[in-house]
């Protein structure tokens, strides 16, 4: 049960959750309602043209075509209803044209429909972006970037940073949570976006103390924040080789081994992680069927360090993992 933000975990319950909670836009969620899509409008196509680019010069997100968005003067703006694109009047198929048009072409951009309930005809587009590793350019010959809830143009030293990412592993941390039917576990991924290997990576992970989270060898992380009740966890590429039998303190091979126990050697290394690829840890956690709703209204935060790249940072909301985990349990008790 993945909370990522991937095509998969998009459907219309999901949509109408936006609603129900009025979500805020974000600097990697954008809310648009059907009227940004017009098939015979120039400026229109600028529009998603200039919004899709200025995603991918920032950190990647999501742009939902369907949700009409309501401004705030205190905050930012808020999903506000549902407003459904009408797919005969504008495909998807059409907004991918718009989308490839844009220079260099984005790798990765991934367009879900989803269908409203009872209304035929009608949909959602979901745009997933993911961060790039150059800069792209929007038709009026700018360069965007997302800030906050804004599109704007980028300064010359931005361009040239986006067009640096590519010299630097991109270290991203997803998290899967598998319920069973007596407990649940949790597996952390370290994937490698970039283009160029990570040889040295420490992630460190916030959690909630609500997870009950244990490392690999069962024991609770070394900080522990009473004050905000969250773990601290490090998590490191690290690998361990096996180098043989060593004798224990004191013994000699003239002893013949003596009646001390030998014990096992290793040699520890940093296991470099590919581009594209990534490293997986498993762990339990103190959640069970019994006490799930302690996810509601948590987040796990992360940071990454790799080599010399730029941090990046991460959360994730936990209501939706909850909610998965709730329906999963429902449909064992029928």
């Amino acid at each position: 049960m993945s909370e990522t933000n991937t095509p998969l975990d998009w459907d219309f319950s999901r949509i109408q959750a936006l609603i129900d909670g009025e979500i805020e836009e974000r600097y990697d969620l954008e809310f648009k309602g059907a009227r940004a899509l017009r098939p015979k409008d120039m400026k229109s196509k600028e529009e998603i043209v200039k919004d899709v680019s200025a995603m991918a010069n920032s950190a990647g997100g999501t742009i939902i075509y369907g949700i009409k968005e309501k401004d705030s003067p205190c905050n930012a703006p808020y999903a506000m209803k549902l407003d459904p694109v009408n797919r005969s009047v504008f495909s998807s198929d059409t907004l991918d044209q718009i989308i490839q048009s844009i220079q260099p072409k984005i790798d990765g951009v991934l367009i879900t429909p989803i269908d409203v309930p009872k209304e035929a005809g009608k949909a959602f587009y979901v745009v997933t972006i993911p961060p790039s590793v150059t800069a792209h350019q929007a038709r009026d010959k700018k360069y965007h970037k997302r800030r906050n809830t804004t599109t704007e143009a980028m300064e010359d030293y931005e361009i040239r940073d986006v067009m640096n990412r590519a010299k630097f592993p991109r270290v991203k941390v997803s998290f899967i949570f598998e319920p069973s039917l007596v407990s649940i576990g949790l597996k952390i991924l370290v994937y490698n976006e970039g283009e160029i290997a990570a040889h040295v990576v420490r992630v460190f992970i916030r959690l909630p103390s609500c997870l009950g989270f244990k490392d690999e060898e069962g024991k609770n992380p070394p900080y522990i924040n009473i004050l905000t009740m969250t773990q601290e966890y490090c998590w490191k590429n690290l690998h361990h080789d096996f180098v043989g039998i060593s004798l224990a303190p004191g013994v000699t091979n003239s002893d013949g081994g003596g009646s001390q126990p030998t014990k096992d050697c290793y040699v520890t290394r940093d296991s470099p992680i590919l581009p594209k690829m990534n490293q997986t840890s498993n762990y339990a956690l103190g959640l069970n069927p019994s006490n799930i709703d302690q996810l509601q209204g948590e987040e796990i935060t992360w940071e990454a360090y790799a080599d010399n790249a730029p941090v990046r940072s991460g959360h994730l909301n936990l209501d939706q993992v909850y909610k998965k985990i709730y329906e999963y349990y429902s449909k064992l008790d029928k």
